[in-house]
Formats: C-alpha cells, structure tokens, sequence
C-alpha cells in the first residue's frame, strides 16, 4: 500500500544552510532528501551510478530511460521551485503523476 504523503510538509534547514540556500543546480539535491523522493527513480540510479567517478549527472540523458523521474518544471529562484513526478515510457511519452512544491 502506498504512503500517503499529502498532509506532509518537509524542510531541512540545515541543508538549506550548508548549501547556502536553494538554487535550479541544487533543487533536485535538496528534493531528494526528502520522503517524497523514489530511490527507485531514474534520478536516483543515475545519482548512484555517477557519484564516485568524473562523470557528470547532467552527462546523462533521462529521455533516453524508462521509468519514474523527476523534473524542475517551474521555477521562481529562490523562493519557489515545482518539481514533477513522471512515468516516461518513451523519449517522448511522460505522464505526469504528481506535483511537489518547494516554498519559500
């Protein structure tokens, strides 16, 4: 049975802090600390796969990937980021499965 995670707020100040705020190269970093966050998403494998050599996530294409993944679809740096959850099934098919807001 899924979490139900709609009456849920979450913040991490001291992320925020070390990082020195929120900003579009970091907002999916600070997301993913969050309960909200798939461990199981394509974000997720790539941030494994990537984090103890020189390649770059950004190297990295999610269309070319099936599954769920996250995406910054708006942003208002630095007091407001939406964040989407998505099933891709294609390079060019995504449905969007949940919207997330980062407020400030």
């Amino acid at each position: 049975m899924a979490k139900e995670l709609t009456a849920i707020e979450w913040r991490s100040d001291p992320w925020i802090f070390q990082f020195g705020g929120l900003r579009p190269d970091n907002v999916l970093e600070y997301f993913s600390q969050s309960p909200f966050w798939d461990s199981s998403s394509n974000n997720a494998i790539i941030k494994m796969q990537t984090q103890f050599n020189d390649l770059k996530q950004a190297s990295y294409n999610l269309t070319s990937m099936v599954g769920i993944e996250f995406a910054v679809t708006h942003q208002e740096p630095p007091s407001l980021f939406i964040i989407t959850k998505f099933r891709r099934s294609s390079p060019t098919k995504t449905v969007p499965l949940s919207v997330y807001y980062i407020v400030d």
